[in-house]
């Protein structure tokens, strides 16, 4: 099963280390997972990379979502085809439903 998780940002947070010790006990033969950070990959997005999931942060401002980072989700779901989309707090959840209707 194909799981991306969405989340506005990955520095150091309850949240953040709930992702991680999620990810970090999941069965890799049963889930495959990817993680789209809306701000940068910071600490634990290092972390995530070490245990073999792959990040892709967006690097967005503050001011929201633009066209471009609308595509840029796209185009890593597109290409990632998953099964579950999860969102991660406020802006993670409104970003991976506004993807999720768009794929």
């Amino acid at each position: 099963m194909k799981i991306v998780h969405v989340i506005s940002g990955l520095d150091i947070g309850g949240a953040e280390m709930m992702l991680f010790k999620l990810l970090s006990t999941m069965d890799p033969e049963k889930f495959e997972s990817v993680v789209v950070s809306l701000t940068s990959k910071s600490v634990i997005g290092k972390r995530l990379e070490k245990i073999g999931i792959p990040v892709y942060a967006l690097k967005l401002r503050k001011t929201g979502l633009s066209v471009k980072s609308v595509w840029k989700i796209r185009e890593v779901f597109r290409e990632f085809k998953p099964d579950i989309i999860q969102g991660w707090m406020y802006h993670g959840n409104l970003a991976a439903q506004l993807i999720g209707l768009l794929s």
